[in-house]
């Protein structure tokens, strides 16, 4: 990075340094999350913040360096299939340490019912307990995950799952509320959230969050390790004196210029005039 920093006006550079302190930030909570102990109240890690700054792909990276186990829950699931594929984790790795990434949760938060479960889940009895009766759509589910879940059956109705072994990092666009932004007793509940885990608000203003998209794509090799530093520059650049006009301000917007780039050496200009809208 040191070596293209004479490529960039001192005001790109003010903003990449400033992209640079989001991303370093957002790695150390999510180390900490990582390290956490068995004995911690707020091992879980609550991530606030836009699509397309990767994520996903850091949450991976750093937490699999160690031989974590490491699993996902689809985006926007339901509180059913959150519970579902939580039966199947715990059958499959018993107390052993589990990290669930969580992308898109704003349902498993978006209404009282929800939440008061996930206190549960969180820091109350760290038990997963869904008493709504599911044997009806057992037979939905494939084999190998009706036999998770019925280990986990009460003897009324629903299931519960122990979540002691279970570490959750959730992504989403929607903050949970701070003191002064609470209007609602929903917001008191879900502010009742944010107090007993780890927040991670990654609010930027446009030319921070260029910042961080510039640092992170000229610091990372991932999906444009062929493509010389030049071009990275130079889409970055791009991107930043066509931004009211782009259809995405993301990595993924990066990358899909790098593969542009590797497809044409020649013509990718031209293409990249496609996402300036």
């Amino acid at each position: 990075m040191d070596k293209l920093k004479q490529l960039f006006t001192p005001d790109e550079l003010q903003h990449i340094e400033a992209g640079k302190e989001k991303y370093l930030e957002l790695v150390e909570d999510i180390k900490l999350t990582k390290d956490y102990e068995d004995t911690d109240k707020y091992r879980h890690l609550y991530i606030y913040g836009p699509s397309g700054l990767g994520k996903s792909y850091l949450v991976n990276q750093i937490l699999k360096v160690s031989g974590n186990v490491v699993e996902t829950v689809s985006v926007g699931t339901s509180m059913f299939n959150f519970g579902i594929r939580c039966c199947e984790l715990k059958a499959k790795y018993g107390d052993k340490k589990i990290f669930l990434w969580v992308d898109d949760c704003n349902e498993l938060f978006s209404k009282e019912e929800n939440v008061n479960i996930m206190k549960k889940v969180l820091f109350d009895d760290r038990v997963f307990h869904y008493d709504k009766r599911i044997k009806s759509q057992l037979y939905l589910l494939t084999e190998t995950i009706k036999q998770a879940v019925t280990s986990f059956l009460t003897s009324g109705q629903g299931f519960i799952v122990p979540m002691n072994s279970f570490c959750f990092i959730f992504a989403s666009n929607r903050r949970l509320p701070i003191e002064k932004t609470i209007r609602s007793g929903m917001d008191q509940h879900r502010f009742a959230i944010r107090n007993k885990i780890q927040v991670h608000d990654m609010i930027m203003d446009a030319d921070t969050k260029w910042g961080y998209i510039a640092y992170v794509s000229l610091t990372s090799n991932t999906n444009s390790e062929k493509v010389p530093d030049l071009i990275k520059v130079e889409a970055v650049k791009f991107m930043r004196e066509h931004w009211q006009h782009l259809e995405s301000h993301s990595l993924n917007l990066i990358y899909k210029m790098m593969q542009d780039y590797r497809h044409s050496s020649s013509g990718y200009k031209n293409k990249w005039l496609r996402y300036a809208k």
